[in-house]
């Protein structure tokens, strides 16, 4: 897999900082959205949980949190985040492949995780996931929207996404590949989707302002 441990922690410091810049404060907003449905009490697990901006916020909420992060560099950054908070979480150290955790989980959130892997890991990491997701569990995820087939939704997936992946593949973060399409894929997991709200660029509002260029999905598992 492209994600190295080595490589995250290398941008540990600024990774989040660039991604809310990139997206004129549009991600770190997308993350915080998905708390307002998750309740006191359920099992929560973020997979490629990085320095937990949004992990802290659903640990604020009450519930019992799990963080999974192949970085160690990322996970400290999030433990003194959850300390400086005095909020408890389970932080896991390790591949989502070889996680084996005792219970599943009644949400799940893979936040701009998912486009990291090439199209053969991301089936193994779909199907991971929906593996440890309970009976009427949810999948939360946010990442980039898939261009339309008009000329100008086309263009402007080259003019923003393009240098952003190729970008994050020299330095070793992510593997090349167009925008994945999740739906079908979770629906082929025998996951329902629920929810797809299209997300502009900007820190405020709902949809944002500008081009589409993210989108936030939930599935559930029947």
């Amino acid at each position: 897999m492209p994600r190295t441990a080595y490589a995250y922690d290398r941008v540990a410091w600024c990774y989040e900082s660039v991604a809310a810049l990139g997206s004129l404060g549009a991600i770190p907003r997308m993350k915080a959205s998905q708390v307002d449905d998750f309740r006191s009490g359920q099992c929560v697990l973020y997979v490629g949980a990085g320095a937990g901006e949004d992990a802290v916020l659903a640990a604020e909420r009450g519930v019992t949190l799990t963080c999974l992060d192949r970085s160690p560099a990322m996970l400290r950054r999030l433990e003194k985040r959850l300390s400086a908070r005095a909020l408890q979480a389970e932080l896991v150290e390790a591949d989502l492949i070889d996680f084996a955790p005792d219970q599943r989980f009644d949400v799940i959130v893979a936040n701009f995780f998912l486009n990291v892997f090439d199209p053969q890991a991301l089936e193994r990491i779909l199907a991971q996931i929906a593996s440890l997701l309970a009976v009427e569990g949810r999948l939360f995820v946010a990442d980039f929207r898939p261009p339309g087939e008009r000329g100008v939704s086309r263009f402007l997936y080259s003019l923003y996404y393009k240098p952003l992946n190729w970008s994050a593949w020299w330095l070793g973060l992510c593997a090349l590949h167009p925008i994945y399409d999740y739906a079908p894929m979770l629906e082929g997991l025998g996951l329902k989707l629920i929810e797809r709200e299209p997300v502009g660029l900007g820190p405020s509002g709902r949809s944002g302002y500008g081009p589409h260029c993210f989108e936030n999905l939930v599935a559930v598992r029947a």
